[in-house]
């Protein structure tokens, strides 16, 4: 659809105007009669106009004036003059400022019918022109962003590793030398809770984009996995940044940015900085930072474990095989190993009534000065967990029990996962497995699909809910595998207990 104006002091002339464009033309929409400029004016900054058909001569302010105005401002508008005076000095200013029509009044219908042929063929044509422009923009920015996305997952995934072959790839998706030698950061965005069930997964991705488009001192960002809630990302900073301001500067955006965002939106996010480099080559350190990561982690689990379960020949062990490898790195990186595994050991017996607090001071690990004096410090603050898990071992194991449950019972709607129910207790899965078995007797599965089903009865109950849905909120993707469950729990089949429920119901 064309949008035409029609601006003219004379109200019969801009009413037959109108209506003769109107009557002789399907395909316009006569969005704005004015009989003044400068209302005219007002009507297009906010609203999109094809043609303006204007009169020279009004008070105020002409024809010209307003001719003026739309060559500055809106060079792409069409605009016609109409009017009585038809002499040589108008004619000109009128060309001068790109009047694309002179039509003298009483306008003639044949010659309005020809003028609006041919500007609204232009017109067709421009906007074809556009549309192709931006469909091939379009196709170039999503090779674009492919291209980079595959050049920052093959350098994370540790297959390109060549500087030669890695500066050249840089340099076909237009990173300059400069871009190239600024900081990179690896961050993992995830809610503190999971996605509530009406949230859309599409609109939360959207918003981490969104939100990261508002970091300042970033360059780009390329977004690089997504996985239920958890996003992940590499971000290019801005050149002028060298490690410790980069570290120093995500960290307050991630506060600034993310922290005004929580309080407009119901979901609280948090951010993990994974990695942290100098330079688009060292990138390739990332693969090896993440296995060492992993493996920490599951090591920290199993050390708590052990501890947990009482078997101190497999706590010396671990702990051991934890100390070798803090002794491939220097002093600091050390400490910081160290006050991580404590710290994590630490939440193990948060449940407990005992005060954790005095399990490990920071500062006699930052203190130690040396290998040997981290050691031996590190060693008692062992033997002090040890003998805390003695003291503490009364009613913990029933707590940790009920935390799980208590997580399992705000989550069973989602997928759940072994790994991710023994992490929420800080034990790992092998040891939570049996761990849950040898204290309530059931199977993690057995107790998940009790709560699930259990949940199910109660929304069959009220009879407000259709089976395909009861199935998808009590976390069954497959209705045939909720089927099964159900008759295996309570003997029935859905459709069955469905109309034991309506027969109840009715007498």
């Amino acid at each position: 659809m064309i949008n035409i104006i029609i601006v003219d002091d004379e109200e019969l002339s801009l009413n037959a105007m109108a209506r003769f464009i109107t009557h002789i033309r399907k395909d316009t929409n006569i969005s704005g009669l004015f009989k003044n400029v400068h209302d005219a004016i007002e009507f297009l900054k906010d609203n999109p106009v094809d043609i303006v058909i204007s009169d020279i001569r009004m008070p105020t302010a002409s024809g010209i004036d307003l001719a003026k105005y739309i060559r500055e401002n809106f060079p792409s508008i069409r605009v016609v003059f109409a009017s009585a005076y038809s002499d040589f000095e108008y004619a000109q200013q009128a060309i001068s400022l790109g009047v694309v029509q002179y039509l003298v009044k009483p306008v003639d219908v044949n010659e309005l019918s020809s003028m609006l042929e041919k500007l609204i063929t232009d017109i067709n044509k421009e906007r074809e022109g556009l549309l192709k422009k931006q469909k091939e923009e379009d196709n170039y920015n999503n090779l674009l962003l492919w291209a980079k996305t595959d050049m920052y997952v093959d350098l994370l995934a540790g297959l390109l590793s060549d500087d030669t072959e890695i500066s050249k790839r840089a340099m076909h998706i237009g990173l300059s030398q400069e871009a190239q030698k600024t900081c990179h950061a690896v961050v993992m965005v995830r809610c503190k809770e999971m996605l509530p069930p009406d949230y859309s997964k599409d609109e939360y991705y959207q918003m981490v984009s969104d939100l990261f488009r508002d970091f300042k001192g970033i360059d780009d960002f390329i977004v690089l996995s997504k996985k239920e809630s958890d996003v992940t990302l590499v971000l290019r900073f801005s050149p002028h940044f060298v490690l410790e301001t980069a570290k120093l500067h995500l960290k307050n955006e991630c506060s600034r940015v993310l922290g005004a965002s929580s309080g407009n939106s119901a979901l609280e996010l948090v951010t993990e900085t994974a990695f942290f480099c100098s330079s688009l080559v060292e990138l390739t350190g990332y693969k090896d930072a993440v296995n060492n990561s992993l493996l920490l982690q599951m090591k920290f689990r199993d050390l708590a474990s052990s501890i947990f379960a009482g078997e101190h020949t497999k706590v010396k062990d671990i702990f051991n095989s934890i100390l070798c490898y803090a002794y491939t790195l220097n002093l600091e990186q050390s400490k910081k190993l160290m006050l991580e595994l404590f710290t994590n050991l630490q939440k193990n017996f948060e449940l407990s009534d005992m005060n954790t607090e005095i399990l490990f001071n920071e500062q006699s690990i930052m203190h130690c000065n040396d290998i040997k004096k981290l050691s031996e410090t590190v060693e008692q603050v062992l033997e002090k967990i040890i003998s805390f898990r003695k003291l503490s071992s009364v009613g913990l194991e029933a707590l940790t029990i009920e935390k799980a449950k208590d997580y399992i019972k705000s989550h069973y709607m989602y997928d759940l996962t072994l790994e991710e129910i023994a992490g929420q207790v800080n034990l790992s899965s092998f040891y939570f497995s049996k761990f849950f078995k040898s204290e309530t007797g059931e199977t993690l599965t057995e107790y998940i699909t009790s709560v699930r089903i259990s949940k199910a009865i109660q929304m069959f109950k009220e009879r407000k809910y259709k089976l395909y849905e009861i199935s998808e909120k009590c976390g069954y993707k497959s209705r045939k595998y909720f089927s099964h469950s159900f008759k295996q729990f309570t003997g029935y089949t859905p459709s069955e207990y469905q109309r034991i429920i309506n027969i109840n119901t009715e007498e």
